[in-house]
């Protein structure tokens, strides 16, 4: 799709009063600096945005630096969208930081100062491969986590057909 065919679809959206959301998971980057490839002009009728993290550099650029600087971005980032009137949602991803929604709400209760617009996006099937198939195994896996999840994505464990206990992904059909 055009950059102009999303911008009048956004407004479209916009003056009908529908809530949007962007997904800015798979085309964002922080390494050396924020780059979101793709899918800028989702963004300009947008009221909220779903992120994650990237991988760690391999090299020369060590797990606290890179940490350090995730908590820098994001809290530029926070600013921003609360400046805004906009909700971001710290989506959980296979083989990224932080790797579970616990490490997720650690990791952003660490930010100073403390996130007014970041929220944690949380997977059904990431909890399923963690064995969380029910509400109490949830409230068990997440605790008091469990209320800094802003949005749940509802997905189910991808299993290798030909080996049950290998896990290809979360993010399959329900």
């Amino acid at each position: 799709m055009s950059t102009a065919s999303l911008v009048a679809e956004g407004r479209w959206a916009h003056m009908q009063g529908l809530r949007i959301i962007v997904d800015f998971a798979s085309g964002s980057n922080l390494y050396p600096d924020l780059h979101v490839a793709g899918v800028e002009a989702a963004a300009v009728y947008s009221n909220d945005a779903i992120l994650s993290l990237h991988r760690s550099p391999e090299n020369y650029y060590s797990a606290p630096q890179c940490e350090t600087d995730f908590r820098f971005v994001l809290s530029r980032l926070d600013t921003l969208a609360f400046a805004s009137n906009q909700t971001l949602y710290l989506r959980e991803a296979d083989n990224k930081p932080p790797g579970s929604l616990i490490a997720a709400a650690a990791f952003v209760k660490l930010m100073s100062p403390a996130p007014r617009a970041l929220r944690l996006a949380g997977s059904t099937g990431h909890l399923a491969a963690q064995g969380a198939s029910d509400a109490a195994a949830v409230r068990r896996v997440l605790g008091s986590s469990l209320g800094d999840v802003g949005m749940w994505l509802v997905a189910a464990p991808q299993k290798d057909p030909m080996d049950p206990l290998q896990l290809l992904g979360t993010h399959g059909r329900i």
